[in-house]
């Protein structure tokens, strides 16, 4: 037999999608190719190119994950495989492989500030008097970001929506409360494991 055909990979393009959690040592995916010689010629090795947080093996070409990976810092891989024969003048050819990541709730929530004042004049009625603001670094698509008041002890004439916004719900008398101290908390809704932070609020009258 003659080296007189090139190994073919079976498809042009492989996509995979993973998690961004995966452990590295897993499977990302599969490549495969063929030869139409015999012997040495249709002997196939893999490669991959550089740069990657991923590792072939070279005889079954299979494609594992050899670095942590972050959704948040890199979406998508893009890189090129090659499978050469062990021919006496070899022969090639390549593929391109995409790897899509996926979020995963790994990133806590924290309010912007820990402590908030607010300077609020006496029997005003009920009205907005702050909107409060949170980071999530996760994608939005994965997680919601709620906020809420602490349980107080005692109830407050203050309430907070679920989208941040501070309000009075009554008006207050300066000479029965002159200052409120009380605690917010935000949250997200990630699936398998949900964040959250606390703030003061520091309302004077």
């Amino acid at each position: 037999d003659i080296n007189d055909n090139a190994p073919v990979f079976s498809n042009s393009v492989y996509t995979s999608s993973v998690l961004e959690s995966l452990e590295r040592g897993s499977l990302v995916v599969v490549i495969d190719a063929f030869d139409l010689d015999s012997g040495a010629n249709a002997k196939l090795n893999f490669s991959i190119q550089e740069n990657t947080p991923f590792l072939i093996n070279e005889t079954t070409g299979l494609i594992f994950l050899e670095f942590d990976i972050d959704y948040e810092t890199t979406q998508e891989y893009s890189f090129l495989v090659t499978v050469t024969d062990q021919g006496e003048t070899s022969m090639s050819d390549t593929a391109q492989v995409i790897v899509s990541l996926l979020d995963v709730n790994d990133n806590p929530i924290s309010f912007n500030q820990t402590v908030f004042n607010v300077t609020l004049d006496e029997n005003l009625p009920p009205s907005n008097l702050l909107q409060l603001f949170a980071a999530d670094n996760d994608s939005a698509q994965i997680t919601n970001i709620f906020f809420s008041l602490s349980t107080p002890l005692d109830p407050l004439p203050f309430n907070v929506t679920p989208v941040g916004t501070l309000m009075s719900t009554q008006p207050i008398d300066y000479e029965m409360n002159l200052f409120f101290s009380f605690q917010v908390v935000v949250y997200d809704d990630g699936a398998f494991h949900g964040f959250f932070d606390t703030a003061t609020i520091n309302v004077h009258i």
